[in-house]
């Protein structure tokens, strides 16, 4: 899996941002918030990955157990998939 194109991410401040730009923004009129966590994954999911990997990334990024990867990953994709937002 991979995020759609069409999305851009930015910080302001301590304010994490993904918006549609171009064509996307027409169909998605509006700015998704999310932390710091969602946000490292989002810019993960630039490329080609499983949620295995995700898992990982988190594992290694930050001081979490693996069950509190899992949930986070799981629960990043859940609104990830919910807003359209992913390539499967």
């Amino acid at each position: 899996m991979k995020r759609k194109e069409g999305f851009v991410s930015h910080t302001i401040g301590d304010k994490n941002y993904i918006v549609a730009v171009g064509d996307k923004s027409e169909q998605y009129n509006c700015v998704i918030t999310c932390n710091g966590t969602a946000f490292y994954l989002w810019e993960i999911l630039k490329e080609d990955c499983s949620e295995e990997q995700l898992v990982d990334a988190l594992l290694k990024e930050y001081e979490v157990s693996e069950e509190q990867a899992q949930k986070g990953v799981a629960n990043t994709l859940d609104i990830l998939r919910k807003n359209h937002l992913l390539d499967e």
